[in-house]
């Protein structure tokens, strides 16, 4: 969105826009209430000309990682209640953070701001850190390397010192209940040879954009539950899916469920952005499927586009072998 000349939002302006990954108001003054509330996949905000906010502005933006508003005076009751992978904030000139205005912000590692700063009632967590000044600081992820062991991991550097997290196993055959429940740093994950994803394995994992599989077959109860992020996965192996397990994922829009058969009524329920599908003749019986517009699936995805490079590049090594075998000639 932009809207150069806007100084002051109406209340519930962008109220649950899901699709909303960013917008540009260079005027912008006064934040009403609800304003930006669960704007799902919005990412960073800079607002540095803001100095009014009212409550839930920001609530349960899941994927907000980053909030610098230099001008506010108060931050609002619950004004970022709920932000789960909050990373770092910057409000230099704050005087109060009200109540709750911070509570759930699980990921929160590190607040910029005035040392006299009041934020007895902010709902924080103890391991936020206060600084007058912005510096590196690393975060602190609640998921133990134990956990992790069967998986190569590569961490991700984002903006404004945010980070995430990719992880990989050409192993794992079952992805148990919970493993990586919350885990809001999660960006991509590669697991071909996975056949089955237990209950709530990534549960709320609001970052989470792809997941690499080839032989997948079980898809649990809620395993994908909220992963708001999620746009790309390969479902063309996978037989079975329990409820809710694909439950607001809110930018899911491509689909190939050619092998499918059986799925439950709420197993896609709240994908909003879902177009492209590809269905078996069962699964075109679903009623599920009667009321969605739905246009040729298509095959897209980041590992993908990974792999077509590479073979991209050999191909170009080849040529350029030949090339200079004839130059020779």
């Amino acid at each position: 969105l932009k809207g150069m000349q806007i100084e002051k939002t109406l209340e519930k302006a962008c109220y649950w826009m899901f699709s909303l990954m960013g917008f540009d108001f260079p005027q912008l003054k006064v934040i009403q209430k609800f304003s930006f509330c669960a704007c799902l996949n919005l990412k960073y905000i800079v607002l540095n000309l803001v100095q009014i906010g009212a409550q839930h502005m920001f609530q349960h933006c899941w994927c907000l990682l980053y909030a610098e508003m230099n001008a506010i005076q108060e931050v609002p009751i619950d004004g970022f209640k709920n932000c789960k992978s909050l990373q770092h904030c910057c409000f230099i000139n704050a005087k109060k953070f009200q109540e709750n205005s911070f509570i759930d912000c699980d990921s929160l590692v590190s607040i910029t701001c005035s040392s006299t700063v009041d934020h007895e009632k902010a709902g924080l967590q103890p391991q936020v850190i206060f600084q007058t000044s912005f510096n590196i600081k690393q975060s602190q992820d609640q998921h133990t390397q134990k956990q992790f062991e069967q998986f190569r991991q590569r961490p991700i550097k984002l903006r404004y010192n945010c980070s995430l997290v990719e992880l990989a196993s050409n192993t794992v055959q079952i992805i148990l209940s919970d493993t990586f429940k919350n885990y809001f740093k999660l960006r991509f994950i590669h697991i071909p040879k996975v056949k089955m994803i237990g209950q709530r394995a990534f549960f709320q994992c609001y970052n989470l954009k792809e997941v690499n599989v080839k032989e997948l077959q079980v898809v649990k109860q809620q395993a994908f539950y909220a992963c708001t992020q999620l746009s790309s996965i390969n479902l063309s192996t996978v037989e079975t899916m329990e409820m809710q397990a694909f439950f607001y994922c809110t930018m899911l829009n491509n689909l190939n469920l050619q092998n499918l058969k059986t799925m439950q009524a709420d197993t896609f329920s709240y994908c909003n952005e879902l177009k492209h599908v590809k269905l078996n003749e069962l699964m075109e019986k679903n009623s599920f499927w009667a009321n969605f517009t739905l246009k040729k699936h298509l095959k897209w995805g980041y590992f993908s586009f990974v792999k077509t490079q590479l073979k991209i590049k050999v191909q170009q090594k080849k040529l350029r072998v030949i090339n200079v075998l004839f130059s020779k000639m």
